[in-house]
């Protein structure tokens, strides 16, 4: 049952958030990494 709800997560919702959240997750993370560089 455990595994059918994960897929279902996955192929439904999950994936649309993913999707959405993906694109703001990368900007973030070249922000921090700019971040660390400028400090070092």
């Amino acid at each position: 049952m455990k595994r059918n709800k994960g897929r279902e997560w996955l192929g439904g919702p999950g994936l649309v958030i993913l999707v959405i959240m993906a694109p703001f997750a990368v900007i973030l993370f070249v922000q921090i990494i700019t971040a660390i560089y400028l400090y070092l």
